[in-house]
């Protein structure tokens, strides 16, 4: 029997803001079709989780050295399982694809929980 490790595709990553497709700049609103609809966007202190109605859209801004960045684009049917999980304050959506990546995304308040349990069952909605 095969033991396959989960390895984490990104760092925990926190978000604390929701945002809405007119505050998005010019060069955010390229990354997406034109006919694709923005369902739930985030932002933290730099990086943005979307979910969109055909993809999740992740993008880890690296400022330390230079101004780069790493934009994630994960379909849906390349998702296997999704749950949430509650800590006091904070939620944490986990997410496993099927090339054995786990993401772990952390938001927090003033996000509220409705919020969260909305975008969890338009993913889940997607994927099952």
């Amino acid at each position: 029997m095969a033991y396959l490790k989960f390895k984490p595709l990104l760092p925990r990553v926190n978000f604390d803001t929701l945002i809405k497709k007119d505050e998005l700049d010019y060069e955010t609103l390229d990354m997406f079709y034109e006919d694709e609809e923005l369902f739930f966007i985030s932002r933290g202190n730099r990086d943005m989780f979307v979910v969109t109605d055909r993809r999740i859209l992740i993008v880890n801004y690296k400022l330390i050295i230079g101004n780069r960045r790493e934009i994630l684009s994960i379909p849906y049917k390349n998702i296997v399982t999704a749950s949430v999980e509650i800590e006091n304050a904070d939620v944490i959506l986990n997410i496993n694809t099927s090339n054995v990546y786990e993401l772990a995304l952390k938001f927090s308040k003033p996000i509220t929980l409705d919020d969260i349990y909305g975008m969890y069952k338009y993913i889940t909605s997607k994927i099952y």
